[in-house]
């Protein structure tokens, strides 16, 4: 039996995953995790804690001290709704060698996302998360085309798409920007050199400048897409959410079965540094380096 703890219970997506190990997927064919088990949940709403303990059956043990499973876990969720968290959630149980799951975005402070990494690395834990966007199928249906050589022929840039939330009790910009740019790193690729952008009140747009194209973002439109220009086509792919928790969950079911992780470190983390990248070109009006992580 792998028995979970779920921090930050205030996210919507703690009670996805806890309704995945509980319940399944009905409408996919989807049963539960027979070997799977919420034996902790911590976070900001009571409400939500006592819904998750509902769904485990009553189980499930409800505390304010989020390291308190530490010794009892196999693996951990950390869902928290506000980035600044993460870190301080996941400390002590990959400290333990627990792998963990952990939420988008990784962390907001770079800093903190190369500390999480080092943290992982020194103590031999896989990790896994940042936004469902990444696993879902229409993303990989874009990637695919994207590096279709034969297809594509050249690749003259593209464009994506997705929601905003500027103004939050979550870390504002950062709360929900990271479906964008998961969405371009699985499509376009990791390697961004620069940002150039510009915002309004509840958009905001950059150019994403790559070795031999451009990408550009656009925040705001409650849809999910990815548009390839190509030599002498262009593909769109409207991205559905479909299965998009219960792809994610597999990714992080299959790391706590076998240790292996679906990216490396580096990967994890890149999107932290995009963002900051992205934030700073809003702000300032100029065209700002991507940091690399170095582990």
């Amino acid at each position: 039996m792998f028995k979970i703890a779920i921090l930050g219970t205030e996210n919507s997506h703690a009670r996805a995953f806890c309704n995945l190990i509980y319940k399944g997927a009905p409408a996919n064919g989807f049963v539960p995790y027979a070997d799977f088990e919420v034996i902790g949940l911590c976070g900001d709403s009571a409400e939500e804690n006592e819904l998750l303990k509902e769904i485990t059956g009553g189980k499930a043990e409800i505390s304010d001290d989020g390291d308190k499973w530490v010794d009892e876990v196999d693996a951990v969720m950390v869902t928290a709704r506000h980035g600044g968290k993460h870190l301080a959630y996941a400390r002590k149980y990959i400290e333990a060698g627990k792998p963990a799951f952990i939420d988008k975005p990784i962390t907001i402070d770079p800093e903190e996302a190369l500390e999480l990494v080092r943290l992982a690395k020194k103590n031999n834990v896989p990790l896994c998360g940042g936004s469902s966007l990444g696993a879902i199928e229409d993303t990989a249906k874009a990637k695919a085309l994207r590096n279709n050589d034969e297809k594509m022929q050249r690749v003259y840039g593209g464009s994506v798409c997705a929601p905003i939330n500027m103004k939050n009790d979550w870390g504002d910009f950062f709360f929900y920007s990271q479906h964008l740019v998961q969405i371009m790193t699985e499509v376009f690729g990791h390697d961004v050199k620069s940002i150039l952008g510009v915002s309004r009140d509840d958009a905001a747009t950059f150019i994403a400048r790559y070795a031999d194209y451009d990408v550009t973002g656009h925040f705001g439109s409650y849809a999910y897409a990815a548009t390839i220009y190509a030599k002498s086509e262009v593909h769109h792919v409207n991205l559905s959410l479909d299965n998009a928790y219960l792809n994610e969950f597999r990714r992080f079911e299959h790391m706590v079965r076998t240790g292996g992780m679906p990216e490396s470190y580096e990967e994890l983390i890149n999107p932290v540094f995009i963002l900051n990248a992205i934030k700073e070109a809003l702000d300032t009006g100029k065209e700002v380096e991507v940091k690399k992580p170095v582990i």
